[in-house]
């Protein structure tokens, strides 16, 4: 996937296609699902649809080290049918702090070590 991709260029978008996409978790290499999407969906999109699959909850979608924006097209990403994209997965300690900020929760009162933490800290905002 991406193999002619870089960052900030956008492929132009053609007719939508059905394509299969296998998607892996980025650090073990498990496989999270195999499924079935058009190339004009977007990375977002893809994401759900795994999700949905999977019963994880991810933070991204990946290809090699590129981060895939969730808002470009997978036709954008260079997405092709057989594409094998990776995926960060929330860690539960994350998630319980992000559902306790939608909760209302300040963010002193997340420990410290979470307060560095990127998602945790978005969240807050």
């Amino acid at each position: 996937c991406c193999h002619s991709i870089s960052v900030g260029t956008m492929r132009t978008t053609t007719a939508s296609q059905k394509v299969t996409v296998h998607v892996h978790n980025a650090l073990s290499g498990n496989l999270y699902a195999t499924v079935l999407v058009n190339t004009g969906d977007t990375v977002g999109r893809c994401k759900e649809i795994v999700e949905a699959q999977s019963s994880s909850r991810l933070s991204s979608l990946l290809c090699g080290t590129l981060h895939l924006a969730e808002s470009l097209t997978l036709t954008d990403c260079g997405i092709h049918d057989g594409a094998t994209i990776q995926a960060l997965e929330v860690s539960p300690e994350e998630e319980r702090w992000i559902e306790n900020l939608s909760k209302g929760w300040g963010f002193k009162a997340i420990p410290r070590e979470m307060q560095g933490n990127r998602r945790v800290a978005h969240a807050a905002l």
